[in-house]
């Protein structure tokens, strides 16, 4: 039985050989460069899959809280209907960070301070 494997690795391995000495190296450089820019391509997207994983951005965050402003029972009930954003916008960007707290390494997400004015108008009764 052992033979029976011996001989079934050693012809396999025999016709392995032999396909990849027939190559020539033209075939072997055009595949290695389609292959090599396919990795390439893949890494790239993942790393900025990644990148955008982590990073903040100010715009969609203003929006989404001009939003839940604009809907807010309190807001409304002071300021009135046509809520609006004025001119005046800032904010400020803290990355991800790990930080060591207590002998211990922890993870401080991102985050975003963001100062905005907004205006309403008032209902007239």
């Amino acid at each position: 039985m052992f033979c029976f494997y011996l001989g079934v690795v050693t012809s396999s391995s025999m016709s392995m050989l032999r396909f990849f000495t027939h190559l020539t190296p033209q075939f072997i450089a055009y595949n290695a460069f389609i292959g090599g820019f396919l990795t390439a391509s893949v890494v790239g997207a993942g790393a900025l899959t990644l990148r955008n994983g982590f990073t903040i951005r100010a715009d969609p965050v203003f929006q989404r809280t001009l939003a839940k402003v604009s809907t807010h029972r309190l807001v409304t009930a002071r300021l009135g209907g046509g809520i609006t954003a004025g001119n005046l916008r800032s904010y400020r960007l803290d990355s991800g960070r790990f930080e060591t707290v207590n002998n211990s390494i922890i993870w401080r997400p991102a985050r975003i301070q963001m100062l905005f004015n907004i205006q309403g108008k008032l209902f007239t009764k």
